[in-house]
């Protein structure tokens, strides 16, 4: 060791080892930091390693020579006297900015003593035993760190920090308002704050936090009363969404994450919640102005801006407005379609054109409403439950005498029909308009009632040949398939199927006419067959015509060769649905050209009569067909010969011969018309059943009410077979849920469901209590 550093006696006194200490350790330190010289520079090897053995024999030696605890607190008083004396006397003397340079100046000097004290001597020393005992077992591990800066803190930081705080909040403001600052300085000091609270943010929260916040909240309400009154609801956001963005920056900068999320729940407090219902009134710039004039980058911001979660009403009261407002434009629609449909009704108007108009007008609110929920007001489950909630109530009302459910069907019909009025569109724009006419089908309360129209529609659209494209329909199938389940669209998918398997029957059977050589029998008839699954179809009757002798031999053959394909089916005709193509010759107006009329199986068989004559009565043709004698029969015959009176196909001419008004219509002569000049060499007679007409419509009214009763049943029964015992009003409950998927079935109408099977003692009350139904097994 050099001359310098001599060695000390044993044991070493406690007065020889601190001067010693306090002279080559302490006061050359204390120096530099005053004069700014690096510490490191001013201790060599030698002089640390003097200093550590010093330190380390006085708290080694044996006893009574341990002086530990005199060191500590030798230690502690002169870093408080040199704080109280140097550094709190610097600090208190400078103002605003000057004030804190120091104070940061002082605490990184501060921090350099704290790291003397804990990375060398120190930093073995306490970790003696002895040395923790006689110190009451602080954690010496952060020895330096508690010694110093709790001296910092309580000597220094406590006397000037409100001012510190002050001139902070000061700088702050002056940045809300565009000044330049030094944000370095902020910085720094916003860090003393932290590190004087050893670990915890206790002593920053409540110092510099709590009154941060506040200044923040003054500055929210002042700004935001003033630029309600001022501005417009989009001016406003935007004011709004800049301020919120600069206090994001500001906090990042100088504080930490817990002030960022406490700082913008205060300021979404202040600038949005407290102004958001004066907001979204506002008359010319409101919310609904805002949805009216397709205003979608407003709308975004305003998703944006009050979907955070300092807004405590959040999206709530918006969504309420655009519930309202749809259902203010729809029931305006359905107002005016309802008295347009009055008018029609008492004028015996169409009610399909104005339908279809009433469908795309529904289906534009819709697609309208529903992009803004996508594009702007992020996909919210809300949205969709208010545009829900608004489409489920105008869409359900009543029409008059038709329902929305019959108007969609009718509408699907137009779109998929081959010569539909909106023949010009491309497949994929069908495709579209099905896609949206599904989404207002979602909406309907009589999804059952939809689906039977539905299905009389496809099936006409099916036999007749009249389907714009077969994929179209499996698409569509498969929409509502989505919607509603597979029970729903079963007997759909079958009608599909069927026809599908009735083109290879009909395959089958030509080959095997050639392969028994009985195509002659059929003479130049080209006989087709479409077999159809009862339980897929719509229930039509099974008339029991006379057919012409051509026609019973072609029925004769199938029939033949249907039971050589299997034995288990029963085929059982319907020529209500037949359809025909006759080859006409001999009228002087075609020029001696022969033309072809299509006609039904029924005008097919009546205008064959009139080979072998050329004026029938009506009762003779009656006789010849052997049609019924009801009178739906008898009105039936009529149509179907009316309509080859019609003015644009008179084939035949009609005249009254009788004078018996009573006896008029048994009396009535046809003839055919020799003077009937076709246009074409292909017509087409305008087929009776092609269309739904209005009895259809009653009767599947009547069938679809029947079908109701039978699913309410159906549900009592599954919902008593596993609860045994149940309350009315609970049942009543459970068999609502059950059904509302197609339908809302009436609470009256459940109860006399439930008086039903009490009496044929499906279930029984209980004799106690009236209310309370039992299953009967």
């Amino acid at each position: 060791m050099s001359n310098s550093f001599p060695r000390f006696p044993y044991p070493l006194s406690f007065e020889e080892g601190w001067s010693f200490i306090w002279n080559k350790g302490f006061l050359p330190l204390q120096h530099c930091l005053e004069s700014g010289m690096d510490s490191r520079k001013k201790y060599g090897a030698e002089q640390w390693m003097a200093i550590y053995n010093t330190v380390y024999t006085l708290c080694t030696q044996k006893p009574p020579h341990i002086y530990a605890d005199q060191l500590y607190a030798s230690i502690k008083e002169t870093e408080v006297q040199y704080l109280k004396e140097r550094v709190l006397p610097s600090v208190k003397s400078l103002h605003n900015e000057f004030k804190l340079k120091e104070l940061v100046h002082r605490w990184e000097n501060h921090k350099v003593m704290a790291s003397f004290l804990l990375l060398f001597p120190f930093f073995v020393a306490v970790n003696l035993k002895c040395f923790v005992d006689a110190m009451d077992s602080k954690d010496f591990r952060l020895f330096g760190q508690i010694l110093c800066y709790e001296c910092f803190r309580d000597n220094v930081f406590q006397a000037v920090k409100a001012e510190a705080r002050s001139i902070i909040l000061s700088l702050l403001e002056k940045e809300r308002m565009s000044e330049t600052v030094d944000q370095l300085l902020i910085q720094s000091v916003v860090r003393i704050f932290i590190e004087l609270g050893n670990g915890s943010l206790k002593l920053y929260t409540e110092e510099l936090e709590t009154p941060y916040l506040k200044a923040v909240a003054e500055y929210c309400k002042g700004v935001s009363n003033r630029w309600a009154e001022e501005d417009s609801f989009p001016v406003y956001m935007i004011r709004v969404e800049e301020a919120l963005e600069d206090e994001v920056r500001r906090c990042k900068t100088y504080f930490t994450e817990q002030t960022e999320e406490r700082s913008l729940l205060i300021c979404e407090a202040e600038l949005l919640d407290a102004h958001q219902h004066k907001l979204l009134m506002k008359e010319q710039s409101g919310f609904i102005p805002l949805l009216l004039q397709g205003r979608k980058s407003d709308l975004a911001r305003w998703y944006r801006l009050f979907s955070r979660p300092g807004v405590s009403q959040g999206i709530e009261p918006a969504a309420e407005m655009l519930r309202t407002q749809i259902l203010q434009e729809g029931n305006d629609v359905v107002k005016a379609f309802r008295a347009r449909l009055e008018q029609n009704d008492k004028n015996g108007g169409e009610k399909t054109l104005h339908g279809q108009e009433l469908i795309e007008t529904l289906m534009e609110i819709h697609e309208r409403y529903l992009e803004v929920i996508i594009t702007c007001l992020g996909s919210h489950t809300r949205f969709y439950r208010a545009i829900k909630e608004a489409f489920e109530s105008f869409l359900n009302q009543p029409l008059g005498s038709v329902t929305c459910a019959e108007l969609l069907s009718t509408y699907c019909d137009t779109l998929l029909k081959a010569s539909g009025e909106i023949r010009h569109l491309s497949e994929d724009a069908i495709e579209d308009k099905l896609e949206k006419v599904v989404k207002l089908f979602s909406y309907l309360s009589e999804k059952d009632l939809f689906g039977e129209f539905y299905r009389k529609q496809l099936s006409k659209r099916l036999l007749f040949q009249r389907s714009l494209s077969e994929d179209l329909e499996r698409s569509f199938i498969t929409k509502l398939k989505m919607t509603c389940g597979s029970q729903y669209t079963s007997k759909l998918e079958g009608m599909v199927t069927d026809m599908h398997l009735s083109r290879e029957v009909q395959e089958g059977f030509h080959v095997w006419l050639q392969s028994n050589a009985i195509q002659q029998v059929l003479g130049n008839i080209d006989f087709n067959v479409t077999v159809l699954t009862t339980g897929h179809w719509p229930t039509y009757k099974s008339d029991d015509i006379c057919l012409p002798e051509e026609l019973g031999r072609c029925l004769s053959v199938f029939q033949e060769y249907y039971d050589s394909r299997t034995s288990q089916r029963k085929l059982r005709w319907v020529h209500s649905l037949g359809v025909g193509t006759l080859h006409c010759h001999g009228f002087p107006f075609a020029k001696g050209k022969s033309f072809e009329l299509q006609v039904s199986t029924h005008q097919m068989c009546i205008l064959l009569l009139f080979n072998d004559t050329e004026r029938l009565s009506f009762e003779s043709i009656h006789e010849s067909l052997n049609v019924g004698n009801s009178e739906q029969d008898l009105e039936g015959l009529r149509k179907y010969l009316n309509s080859l009176c019609s003015s644009k196909y008179p084939i035949l001419r009609k005249d009254t011969t009788g004078n018996d008004q009573e006896n008029a219509k048994n009396d009535e002569m046809y003839e055919i018309n020799w003077n009937f000049a076709p246009l074409s060499r292909r017509i087409k007679i305008p087929l009776l059943m092609a269309r739904i007409n209005q009895e259809e419509k009653e009767a599947t009214r009547t069938a679809v009410d029947e079908d109701r009763r039978h699913a309410i049943e159906a549900a009592i029964v599954r919902i008593m077979k596993s609860r045994r015992t149940i309350d009315h009003q609970r049942l009543i409950v459970e068999v609502s849920q059950q059904l509302m998927q197609l339908f809302n079935p009436d609470p009256k109408v459940i109860k006399a469901r439930i008086e039903d099977l009490i009496t044929r003692e499906y279930i029984e009350r209980d004799e106690q209590n009236s209310s309370l139904y039992k299953y009967v097994a």
